[in-house]
């Protein structure tokens, strides 16, 4: 975690993500929009009622902004140790991180939410709107109506911290190959990647085939 705070390991990161294959772009985008409908309603059944995970973008720009760059750096962290790494236990903990790295990302643009927006709020667990909303209102970094009370339901999106890690997982085992023996013996990994092996193939579909089966039935019995 040190290697944070070199200013080499930013400007290696930043060549890391600018370099990377089309797909692993995609799969940023991706890995954004889970994280936006998982931090806004995690639970299941609420996804398609208020359409918050759609609202919340028209309320701040700066926000907006914020909370993708952060979520950029969650996703091509973790991916960057699994690419590189000659470990397997690295290889595959590397999601974990994204556990790590997301509740920062979430609190950081919900602070800009909070400070550029004017709610209609009433108690914790009560549905939060932006009031009288214009153009205006969202470019401005900061409303003179802020209410930095309303960070609280930042913790509203821990609920839904498993999804963003889950699905940077499935991303990274069905398509950066698992580190060999013979690649400690090699130089460093990177792009280009090898191409994934059928049975690593094979096994992930097997992966994502349980968690679907459990995920889904969870979901049914905790919101039935």
């Amino acid at each position: 975690m040190l290697r944070l705070l070199r200013k080499e390991y930013w400007e290696e990161l930043r060549d890391f993500a600018v370099q990377s294959p089309p797909k692993f772009k995609i799969f940023c985008v991706l890995f954004i929009f889970i994280a936006n409908i998982a931090g806004t309603t995690p639970f299941p059944q609420e996804i398609f009622e208020e359409f918050y995970f759609l609202k919340i973008w028209t309320w701040s720009l700066l926000a907006n902004v914020v909370f993708v760059f952060t979520m950029s750096l969650c996703f091509f962290i973790p991916l960057e140790i699994a690419v590189k790494t000659k470990s397997k236990i690295r290889y595959f903990l590397s999601p974990l991180v994204a556990s790590l790295l997301v509740p920062i990302g979430f609190f950081a643009s919900w602070f800009f939410v909070c400070i550029g927006t004017e709610f209609d709020s009433g108690s914790y667990g009560y549905p939060l709107w932006a009031v009288d909303h214009s153009i205006i209102d969202f470019i401005q970094p900061v409303s003179d109506a802020a209410n930095l009370d309303n960070l609280g339901y930042f913790f509203w999106a821990y609920n839904g911290l498993w999804a963003p890690m889950l699905g940077l997982s499935l991303m990274v085992f069905s398509s950066v190959p698992v580190p060999k023996q013979d690649d400690s013996l090699t130089g460093a990994r990177g792009w280009p990647l090898s191409e994934v092996e059928q049975t690593q193939k094979k096994r992930f579909i097997a992966y994502v085939v349980f968690l679907f089966i459990f995920v889904y039935f969870e979901w049914y019995r905790l919101f039935k």
